[in-house]
Formats: structure tokens, sequence, C-alpha cells
């Protein structure tokens, strides 16, 4: 039963990152308290010098007397070099941190936070120290419902 719950939740999986692919609003996947918001794009995006967003802020509400655990997944095609990489958690930069690399071409960072119940907003922003372009990108924010004890 658990192996075809498994299958289950991987095609879905599937078929919702297909449909990420375009430059709309966000795909948003829920069950059983797992939340998951998908977001690309393939049109260039012009950088200058500082911070730029990936997409609009995306608003989601933590519903666990417990708190949530988001975990952030972002990659970037870029011809820019000297950039960096964060997602903001109601402002905070995730877990471990901020990536900033040199030379790199594409960059594909992981962050983790912790949230308490209630609405957060979450947001990518890519910094540049030189104009350049994002040729494409894909942010994929998965948030985790923590399980209060005794609870179903």
């Amino acid at each position: 039963m658990k192996s075809v719950l498994a299958v289950s939740v991987f095609f879905a999986l599937g078929v919702v990152a297909a449909l990420a692919d375009g430059d709309g609003e966000p795909v948003l996947w829920r069950r059983g308290g797992q939340e998951v918001i998908m977001h690309s794009s393939m049109k260039p995006l012009n950088i200058i010098v500082g911070d730029t967003p990936l997409g609009k802020p995306t608003t989601f509400t933590c519903k666990s007397a417990k708190g949530c655990v988001i975990i952030s997944s972002v990659s970037v095609i870029q011809n820019v070099g000297n950039t960096g990489i964060c997602t903001y958690i109601d402002g905070v930069a995730g877990a471990p941190g901020c990536i900033f690399q040199q030379e790199v071409n594409s960059e594909v960072i992981r962050q983790q936070a912790k949230v308490i119940s209630g609405p957060h907003t979450i947001q990518t922003i890519f910094h540049a120290e030189n104009p350049g372009q994002v040729i494409g990108w894909e942010t994929d924010y998965t948030i985790y419902e923590r399980k209060v004890r005794g609870a179903d």
C-alpha cells in the first residue's frame, strides 16, 4: 500500500512539474500536510547590479500548531558571473544562508527554514555584481507541516 501511495505521489509531482514550465502563476500542490509551490521561467530576465526578484513573492499558510519546515530548491542559468541567490521567508534568509559564486553560469541551491503557524511570504532574490541576463530559473518551495503528537 505504501509503495502505491509513493508511486501516486511521484506521478502527481511529475504531472504538476510538467505544468510548471511556463511564465505564469506558480503551480501549487497540497496533500496530507505537504504543500509544493513550483515556479519557473525560460524568458530572459535582464539583470541590473544589485537584487532582482525571481518571480513574485508567494504567500502560504502554515496550518500546524507545531509550525512548518520549508525546503527551498532553486536553479538558475545566467551569464552574469559574481552572483548570489537567496530565498527569504518573511524577509529572513533560509539556512545555511545566501550562496555567492564567481564565474559560474549555472547555480543550484537548497535552503531550509522553520516557521510558526500562520501566514508567511517566500521569495527568491538573485544578486549580481555585474549586469547581464538570467536565461532561465526554477524554484521549488516545499512546506512540511510538523505533526502535533496524538493528532491524526
